[in-house]
Formats: C-alpha cells, structure tokens, sequence
C-alpha cells in the first residue's frame, strides 16, 4: 500500500535509535535491523511515501565511532530525513536511574545528555554541530540532487552491520598498520563525510553567525570543490535553481561577493 499511495499523501517515522545490539539490549529494546532494511528499503525506493527514520545520541555503550556506524546503517537506506535526536534524561525514567553509564545532563529541563561513561562532553558537542549541518543540507530536501548523487557513492562504501551478531565497535576496526603519510586513504563512509563537512563548517565559524541562503550554499560549493567534486558543484548549481525558484541564482554560486550581490539585486542583467 505505503508503495502505491498518491505521493505526498503518508509520512512514517522509523523509530531506530541506534543499530547497535548491546546499546539496544541495556535499553530493553529490541531492533530486528535486516527486517526493517528489507521492510523499509521497497517503500523508500518508491519514492510515493515521505521516510523519516531516527537515531539517538547517549544511549548506553555507543561513543561517537559506534554511533557512526548507526548513522552509516540508517545512512545506506537514503531515508528523506535522518533525525539525530539527543538522549533526554527525564525525572522518573529508566536510563537515568542507571548508574554505570555515568550520566551527566543538563540540570534544567529537558535534562539533555552532556556526557556518558563513553561519550565525552566534546564529542556530544561535535555531534550537536553534526545534526545542525546535517538538518540544514541534508534533511531540508534542498539539494536532493548532489546528495543523492553523493548518497550513493558513499553507500558503496558502507559495510553493512547487522544487529543481529556480535558489533561493537571493535569488531570494525581493521588491524594495525605502518603508518605511511604518503599513503594514507581518506575515509570515504557518509559518517566520515558529514564529520569532515561539519569541520569545515565549524573552521569557517559559521556556526557562530545566521548565514543568508547564497551563504550556505557558497559553503557547500567550496567543500564540493575542495573533496576534488565538480560533479557535486555542478548539481549543487541545478538544485540552486530549482529549490530557489529564482531566489537565489544559480550562477552567483562559486562568483566573487560583488558579482554575486549584484545577481541577488538582479542588476546584472
């Protein structure tokens, strides 16, 4: 049904949280991972029923590596909206009457998780600059185009891990090998690539300021071209015209700030 209903008309939301079998067994919830990616992945695919899928950050035994291989799991699927909420410790609720996880949250409501027993208040930190990167470009269905062309050379990449067996992290980790400066391969997994654009967000300061539309997209198109992507600037430039509707052109993307702000005003033509 979810496959052949008039586009637009159903949105379901994917309550995941993590795909990680020990964080999921220390919260007596239970996850059948493959049977949600072959459940989900038809309905996705199809294109008529709007997904919102969501994963958790604080859940017990998932530090920021792990919780990148849920992003990854959830990532691989290409859900319209991604949602990276943030573990609440609310009065009277189990999590926050588990001691060994070492909780710190926020003392007002809606006591927001600050740190774990293995997620430091850094890292918490890093992921809420993640989610507001990636609410911004990603879920706001903006440039639909370049990030499903970027969605699925990253998904080649993804090694798939079931929640089914034996996951924690270290089972991901490959041996140690010499290290070679002149051979060193970047990380090439959506977590890593979203990771390396929030850096860049947070290096530029932009997290600091309200950024007008051009601005953002100024951004994206610098990253593009700095991962050695024009195919993504490229697309970037379409999606411009067609999420702007002529709000913001297309061609000010990549010009000088003079020329650009002369496009915006439409004097330049």
């Amino acid at each position: 049904i979810l496959c052949e209903t008039p586009p637009g008309r159903i949105q379901i939301e994917v309550g995941v949280q993590s795909t990680h079998k020990k964080t999921l067994d220390a919260i007596n919830r239970y996850n059948d991972w493959p049977y949600i990616q072959k459940a989900i992945r038809p309905i996705i695919e199809a294109g008529r029923t709007h997904v919102h899928m969501d994963l958790i950050v604080g859940l017990p035994h998932e530090n920021k590596a792990r919780f990148g291989l849920s992003f990854n799991d959830l990532f691989s699927l290409q859900p319209h909206a991604l949602q990276i909420g943030f573990l609440k410790l609310l009065k009277g609720s189990g999590v926050r009457r588990m001691e060994e996880y070492q909780y710190i949250s926020d003392p007002l409501a809606p006591y927001e998780v600050l740190s774990t027993h293995v997620l430091p208040y850094k890292d918490v930190r890093f992921l809420k600059h993640f989610e507001d990167v990636f609410e911004r470009f990603y879920n706001s269905e903006r440039f639909r185009t370049v990030f499903g062309y970027i969605g699925s050379k990253l998904i080649k990449e993804h090694t798939d891990t079931s929640i089914t067996g034996e996951d924690t992290i270290t089972n991901h980790v490959p041996p140690m090998k010499k290290y070679d400066p002149t051979k060193v391969e970047p990380k090439k997994d959506a977590f890593s690539y979203f990771c390396e654009m929030t850096q860049a967000w947070l290096d530029a300061g932009h997290h600091k300021v309200n950024l007008k539309d051009i601005d953002q997209i100024e951004f994206l198109y610098n990253f593009f071209l700095s991962k050695g992507d024009k195919v993504a600037a490229e697309l970037l430039q379409y999606d411009t015209l067609v999420s702007y509707r002529g709000k913001v052109r297309s061609e000010a993307v990549g010009l000088p700030k003079q020329t650009k702000e002369l496009l915006q005003e439409g004097e330049a033509f």
